[in-house]
This record gives structure tokens, sequence and C-alpha cells, in this order.
């Protein structure tokens, strides 16, 4: 199938939803780099490649703050993986390796959800498989009690975060498998504050939803630019 921008562009193709063009993959790393490849090559803002890989990297950039460091992977064999890296939690010397489904739209999650993040562990890429690995799911809707119910059952190290397409983090838990593969002591907090544009929306009030991290209690965070320490809000 040909990408969304019109036959004029240099031929590149998607296959199973993600870019094959090995021009793509090189050519955006973040959400900026991503718009700007966007905008020279004028692809739909609403075909599913352009929608997928927007809310792909705007995952990339909320998690920052939670100490995770994300690399999109631009493959259509990798099992649904869409992003893999490193999180770095105050409870471990060393960094926790995480292989990230991202599903930016679509029908409200379900226990099927869970069994397939179970399956991407056998699709990881090298460096990413074996005991150490957390998965997480990472959606614009909330999970579902099948969903919650699926992954405390799993035997498997895995976690489930609500994003909004617009990057707000407003949900995160995970299983008793991730919590005894490095995740003791940290847990997470929900926080509201003012928005900084009141909503016209009559139903939504002016406070919004945010997600702290802590550790033992103590609410922490992490500067993007930061790969440091952690600090105690």
């Amino acid at each position: 199938m040909l990408a969304a921008g019109g036959s004029k562009q240099r031929c590149w193709f998607v296959m199973f939803g993600k870019c094959a063009n090995t021009e793509s993959s090189r050519s955006h790393q973040n959400l900026s780099t991503f718009l700007t490849f966007a905008k020279r090559h004028k692809l739909s803002t609403t075909s599913t490649v352009y929608i997928g890989t927007h809310y792909e990297y705007t995952v990339q950039r909320a998690l920052l703050t939670f100490g995770f460091h994300l690399t999109r992977v631009a493959k259509s064999s990798d099992l649904g993986i869409d992003l893999v890296g490193k999180w770095s939690v105050p409870s471990m010397p060393i960094p926790i390796r995480v292989i990230v489904q991202c599903k930016a739209r679509g029908k409200r999650l379900s226990p099927e959800n869970a069994r397939e993040l179970e399956g991407a562990f056998s699709g990881a890429p090298g460096g990413y498989r074996g005991d150490g690995v957390i998965a997480l799911l990472v959606a614009a809707h909330p999970a579902t009690k099948g969903m919650r119910e699926a992954l405390r059952r799993s035997k498997s190290p895995m976690g489930f975060l609500q994003v909004s397409r617009e990057g707000q983090v407003l949900q995160f838990i995970w299983n008793h498998v991730a919590t005894e593969s490095g995740l003791q002591d940290i847990g997470v907090s929900v926080r509201y504050q003012a928005r900084i544009a009141p909503p016209k929306k009559t139903k939504e009030t002016g406070m919004q939803k945010e997600i702290i991290m802590t550790w033992k209690g103590w609410e922490v965070s992490k500067p993007p630019e930061d790969a440091g320490m952690w600090s105690r809000v």
C-alpha cells in the first residue's frame, strides 16, 4: 500500500502499519523531527501511519519524566513492538530494559491485548529478550477491568499506561511479576493541577489529572534532559 502523501513522493511503503522505507526511519527520531518529515513529504494527518507514528513519539516524550529513554522500532516483523529502551528507576542501580506497544486508536482494551503483549516478548530485538525485561502497553484509552485482571494473572512482567493523544500520562499500573523485576518501593500517585488554558466545554473542570511517580512514598521526578539522579518533588 502506497503511503499517504501522493505518488510524486519517493516510493515508500507501509507494511503491517509500519513504515518500511529506510529513508523515513533515518529522517526522524522524535516528535519534532517527525513533524518536520511529515510536513516536507506532505503526509496526510489522518492516515493510519501518521497517527500511529505521531502517538509513538508522543509517548516517547511523555515518559521522559518517568525515567524512560525510548527508541522507536521501525520494523514490520516485531510482533507489535513500537518502542524499546531503558527505564531508570530509583530502586535499581542499573536501568530496566523495556519493550513497548502503543495503541493510538481503536476499540477499548480487552484481555486479548494483554495476551498480545505477552507474545511480544518473543519478537523483541536483540538485547531485549530474557530475564530483566518488562513489557508495557500504552494506549489512549484507560485499561478495562478485564485488561487489569489479565495483567494481574500473567506470569510475565508487564504493565499498562494510559497516555492521551496530547501526551498526558493518566494511568500507570503493573503486575506483581514486574514489581519483583525491579519495581520494589516504586509506585504512582494522582495529582490535580490547574489547566494552563481552561477548557471551553462546560462539562470539564479547570483542573487536569497528572500521574506522579513515587519511591518509598516520596514523590520523585526526573527532568527530561537529566540523565543523573532522581529528585524529590
